[in-house]
């Protein structure tokens, strides 16, 4: 599976919007790949924290697609918690190119990736499914989160 730029929206991450201007006015109308990466990085780095000052128990939804006119599958993994406040927050972990047969072991490999890229493997994490039978396939798999239906 090939990383793209998350696509995500969160109100504690206001300063993503600076990083992205800082870029852009950095980088002018040509950019290249390291100054993209270090932006993703950065984007990164702030959505890990986040997640280390959510509550102990979040969501994980996931959602895969096919782009009908160049025949291309798409996995968005999604996290959902809410604050001590009760605000409900769902941060877009990874929205990626995947190139890999559509089986219950390739999809629960993809979410372990991401649950140790972000750092939900100290958390309880309550998936949460459409029971698309691939999907529920991969819980059969070892993956080792919660599941509801």
């Amino acid at each position: 599976m090939k990383s793209n730029l998350p696509y995500w929206w969160h109100a504690h991450l206001a300063n993503a919007k600076e990083t992205v201007s800082s870029f852009a006015s950095k980088t002018g109308p040509k950019c290249g790949c390291t100054a993209l990466n270090t932006v993703y990085d950065e984007i990164v780095a702030k959505v890990k924290e986040v997640i280390q000052q959510s509550p102990q128990t979040v969501g994980v939804t996931t959602d895969m697609w096919t782009d009908n006119y160049k025949r291309r599958s798409y996995m968005s993994v999604t996290m959902h918690f809410c604050s001590p406040e009760f605000h409900f927050h769902s941060i877009v972990l990874r929205t990626a190119l995947f190139t890999e047969a559509h089986t219950g072991m390739n999809i629960q490999i993809e979410l372990q990736q991401i649950c140790e890229q972000f750092g939900l493997n100290d958390k309880n994490v309550v998936y949460i499914t459409d029971q698309g039978s691939n999907i529920v396939m991969s819980k059969l798999h070892g993956l080792t989160l919660r599941h509801w239906e």
